[in-house]
């Protein structure tokens, strides 16, 4: 929600991923299911199909080191009303790795397993490298570019619906709801926010809004344009946050800038910053 603008429509369907469901592994529990290579291990993400419960869901995740085959064991504990799950305990030295992951998801009415979930979508070697020069060029590109640290808060697509929101025409009635954000989701936004490093392609005169010491009246739309990885997912009116000014800075314009394979590589991002009085910097991360 932007701030004022209550009429946000609380069954709205998320833009952010457009790829195959054999790519993302999606079925009939999970609308999509995807794994990345991470500094700190493998981070596995997933949504769940709008049908199902969005709270009171337990994951337990798995882990194949051998493409599928054979043995199936289980890493850490389970965790609970989330849509991320970190793998801190893989060996990623060497060749790359053809881990396979599975979730189990588990509620008061399902009791399943996810379709097996592969590293970026089971890519080629060819295409694997292709979506590493893409990034590297991003990574050229950004010498010449500012480079923001910040986190992603992934929104609430699914679940209980506030008392905000309308019965009949699904419309959030009140953007500063505090049970919900503004999202017409209870709860508003999953519980773990995750790391998006991100590259400024907007003006230079838009950056000063990076700046924490920087005061901004309720009417100030400042749009920074921005170029991200395809990975973590993101999708329309998910938030993202600077780690160092905390401005919060809502996702307007989404387009897949790169894609390898039906896996998105590079977003084209246009994010909108949040007037000093919205909801979401109560938002606690």
């Amino acid at each position: 929600m932007i701030q004022g603008s209550p009429l946000y429509k609380a069954d709205y369907t998320p833009s952010g991923v457009e790829a195959s469901k054999a790519i993302w592994a999606g079925d009939n529990i999970f609308s999509y299911a995807i794994a990345a290579l991470g500094q700190d291990g493998v981070r596995v993400y997933w949504q769940l199909q709008p049908t199902l419960p969005a709270e009171g869901n337990r994951f337990t995740v798995y882990r194949n080191n051998d493409r599928g085959n054979g043995t199936w064991e289980q890493i850490g504990d389970p965790v609970f009303d989330t849509w991320t799950f970190l793998d801190s305990t893989v060996q990623l030295t060497g060749k790359f790795p053809y881990i396979v992951y599975k979730i189990r998801i588990q509620n008061d009415r399902v009791d399943a397993e996810s379709s097996e979930i592969y590293l970026y979508g089971g890519l080629t070697p060819r295409q694997r490298n292709l979506a590493k020069a893409i990034l590297r060029r991003q990574a050229l590109y950004a010498r010449h570019n500012p480079i923001l640290q910040g986190y992603l808060l992934k929104r609430k697509h699914t679940g209980v619906r506030c008392s905000c929101v309308d019965p009949s025409t699904k419309l959030v009635l009140n953007s500063d709801c505090t049970n919900c954000f503004g999202t017409g989701f209870i709860a508003g936004y999953w519980n773990e926010s995750v790391t998006q490093t991100l590259v400024a392609t907007t003006e230079l005169s838009a950056v000063p809004v990076f700046d924490p010491n920087a005061i901004f009246g309720t009417t100030t739309k400042a749009i920074i344009k921005v170029k991200m990885s395809g990975l973590p997912p993101v999708g329309m009116y998910d938030v993202w946050v600077h780690s160092q000014s905390n401005n919060r800075f809502y996702i307007v314009d989404l387009k897949v800038s790169a894609e390898v394979g039906g896996l998105p590589v590079q977003y084209d991002a246009a994010m909108q910053l949040a007037n000093y009085k919205d909801i979401i910097y109560t938002y606690r991360i």
